[in-house]
């Protein structure tokens, strides 16, 4: 691994997302072992610790720490993301079912008022013929 020329792009563009439950375990273990191992509590502790026997060492266990953070940080807001997501997929769907529902509900008030309308000029025609029989029949009542 330290041999590889391109480890510190590797680790620079390391994906945490990629990293695995059982692999972020057994890191995590070697963390805790390596605490164990220096005598130390306080995580800064333990870089200044690995840091004093070698630059480089001390800079990976910072790194190693950060990834396994950041992991834990993804682990929880991953399945978070992904419901939100669903959510919105919810929530655009729902808007254009509304969008649907109240169109249908303008072409509906539409009709409603053209048939009220309409409704109304035959009441009024019906009021119409309704007076004229009942003049009709009280002329022809009289003419009898």
């Amino acid at each position: 691994m330290l041999n590889d020329t391109k480890m510190i792009d590797n680790l620079k563009g390391y994906a945490v997302d990629k990293l695995k439950t059982d692999a972020a375990n057994k890191g995590k273990k070697k963390m805790e072992r390596l605490i164990k191992d220096l005598g130390v509590t306080d995580p800064d502790d333990v870089a200044k610790a690995m840091t004093s026997k070698s630059v480089a060492a001390g800079a990976l266990y910072k790194w190693c720490a950060a990834t396994l953070n950041c992991y834990d940080i993804f682990k929880e807001v991953e399945p978070k993301r992904k419901k939100a997501e669903e959510m919105k997929k919810q929530k655009e769907k729902g808007e254009r079912e509304l969008a649907e529902t109240e169109a249908n509900l303008a072409e509906l008030k539409k009709s409603l008022a053209e048939l009220n309308a309409d409704m109304k000029v035959k009441q009024d025609e019906l009021d119409i013929l309704t007076e004229r029989s009942a003049t009709m029949t009280r002329k022809l009542n009289a003419a009898s």
